[in-house]
């Protein structure tokens, strides 16, 4: 099942999350609302 959901804070979400959780395991992905760039890795010769 995927579900789409949206709270306030993160606390928030993690309640709901736990009471997801009686019924088998969950998995959770966050979309922040800003863009976040590359991040590129910095290698040093």
């Amino acid at each position: 099942m995927l579900m789409k959901v949206a709270f306030q804070s993160t606390m928030e979400l993690d309640l709901f999350i736990g009471q997801l959780q009686k019924f088998g395991k969950t998995s959770t992905q966050i979309v922040f609302s800003t863009h976040v760039g590359p991040r590129g890795v910095s290698v040093e010769p």
